[in-house]
């Protein structure tokens, strides 16, 4: 969790050692996987998280492999990696294009195994009334949402931002961050 919530990303580490030695989890031996070739900030990320998981009392070693090894870790069954680091994207920016498929027990991109039956059952609602009460379904996925949040079961880092070096010669010129360049000449 952060100091500032509406503001600039700050770690709270007094909150997280509290959290930990409420836990009784310090000293845990923990794993954290990373692949060069599974993308360019895997390993740099990787390091990061073990030098903060050692500095907040856990056992952290980094693990690196090959992508083929990685994927395997992540994806396989059973899951052999506790922490990586992936990216999603979804078709289209609704909370359902990202909650469904990451979420839901058991569905297709749900690599972290979490799997809370309460939860998927808000999910199936919050669908089913995306067409009948948009607003109830909306403030439903919000709701849905804080209870991920809380859970941490899969934690953003980052969001993608795009850069598109363009001549005055194109016309109506506009980018999106789903779609990318929209162009229109």
């Amino acid at each position: 969790y952060t100091r500032h919530p509406n503001g600039t990303w700050t770690p709270d580490l007094e909150r997280a050692q509290e959290l930990i030695d409420a836990s009784d989890t310090a000293g845990t031996e923990v794993t954290v996987w990373a692949s060069e070739d599974a993308n360019a900030v895997s390993v740099p990320i990787g390091k990061y998280f073990k030098d903060l998981l050692e500095q907040l009392g856990y056992r952290a070693k980094l693990r690196l492999v090959s992508k083929p090894e990685w994927a395997s870790a992540l994806f396989g069954r059973p899951r052999e990696a506790q922490i990586t680091f992936a990216s999603w994207t979804s078709d289209y920016p609704t909370a359902s294009g990202f909650i469904n498929p990451l979420f839901v027990c058991d569905a297709p991109y749900n690599d972290t195994g979490f799997c809370d039956p309460a939860i998927a059952r808000r999910i199936s609602e919050a669908t089913g009334l995306r067409l009948t009460d948009p607003a109830g379904a909306a403030d439903l996925w919000a709701s849905i949402d804080h209870d991920l949040v809380d859970q941490a079961p899969w934690v953003p880092l980052g969001t993608r931002d795009w850069v598109n070096l363009v001549s005055e010669r194109i016309g109506n010129y506009q980018s999106g961050p789903m779609a990318g360049p929209l162009i229109d000449q």
